[in-house]
């Protein structure tokens, strides 16, 4: 998924609840969920309080062969914006292991990017990794690869 390019957002998750692994309560896997859900609505409404709620001090993004921090990326956000460029960012089929106050969840994002009026439906593979602090979920890491739809529904 193109979270640097990103200037509008539309994540909802389908196939049903979150599931937490190692006898966590399914609430737990719900607010992974949420969180990684906020996080790409802040990125959409280019809300940088909210997203360092979101994001721990340390948060990156893996996409492309590079690594970018947040500031890199809200950076590019806001270069995108003025070009009109649209992201929608879905979630689905979400899986999770959580372990105590660690997190990590893969999903398919059935998105679309839309130029110059022009949608076209996307695929993603993504992961992110998501730590417990003060009682709140933060996203430490995405990773995001681009995929086929055939590819990504060996997910």
């Amino acid at each position: 998924m193109k979270f640097w390019q990103a200037a509008a957002v539309t994540a909802a998750l389908t196939d049903g609840p979150a599931s937490a692994s190692d006898g966590a309560p399914p609430q737990v896997g719900n607010a992974v969920v949420d969180t990684m859900q906020q996080m790409f609505m802040a990125f959409a409404a280019d809300d940088e309080a909210e997203l360092g709620r979101l994001t721990t001090d340390d948060f990156r993004v893996f996409e492309r062969g590079q690594y970018m921090s947040l500031a890199q990326l809200l950076a590019g956000l806001r270069e995108l914006r003025q070009k009109q460029v649209a992201y929608e960012w879905v979630v689905t089929a979400p899986r999770l292991q959580v372990h105590r106050d660690f997190a990590t969840i893969a999903y398919i994002n059935q998105g679309a990017i839309t130029t110059n009026g022009l949608r076209a439906p996307t695929t993603w593979y993504e992961s992110g990794t998501l730590r417990l602090v003060d009682d709140r979920w933060r996203v430490m890491l995405v990773q995001s690869e681009k995929v086929r739809p055939d590819e990504a529904a060996a997910h």
